[in-house]
């Protein structure tokens, strides 16, 4: 929806469906984290050959996913189905490359081999990518700059980006 609106030039509308895809990705976001957190009292017992200690590691870990996937769904949405669809790809790639290995396998490594932390925390820093993620994506958003026509030519797709500009 927002690449054929780009593409057919209504700027104002691709955002307008960029506004109504990030709603439904938060929605989602929410309802998948619910269903893990409703699951877990089910899905644990369907491992019988775990013993008590990893079961209470699962069920800690678990909260730490719910979380982290209304983060996900979000990122998802806005990364893959917005910002891509108006040809920011660069951007993504960059983004992509740093939350994981500047911010992500860098900070997992340190929490689990030199502060030893027990194994939720080494969780949430593996799942704190798609926080760390969340805050340049929506600046990048707000700023417009994703907003390019990728039909026309070079000079129609700095007029898109001006006018994008000047919508917000």
């Amino acid at each position: 929806m927002v690449g054929n609106a780009l593409g057919a030039g209504n700027f104002t509308l691709s955002k307008t469906y960029a506004g109504y895809a990030t709603s439904v990705s938060l929605v989602t976001g929410f309802v998948i984290a619910a269903g893990i957190m409703v699951a877990t009292p089910l899905i644990i017992p369907l491992y019988t050959e775990l013993t008590p200690d990893v079961q209470a590691l699962t069920r800690s870990c678990l909260p730490i996913l719910a979380i982290s996937m209304i983060f996900r769904t979000i990122n998802v949405v806005l990364i893959v189905g917005i910002l891509r669809a108006g040809g920011d790809n660069k951007y993504c790639m960059y983004l992509d490359f740093y939350c994981q290995w500047v911010w992500a396998i860098p900070a997992t490594l340190i929490a689990a081999l030199w502060l030893q932390w027990a194994l939720p925390w080494v969780f949430l820093m593996i799942a704190s990518e798609e926080i760390v993620k969340l805050i340049p994506t929506l600046l990048r958003i707000k700023s417009g700059k994703w907003i390019n026509n990728l039909t026309e030519d070079e000079h129609s797709e700095k007029t898109a980006t001006e006018a994008a500009s000047a919508s917000s």
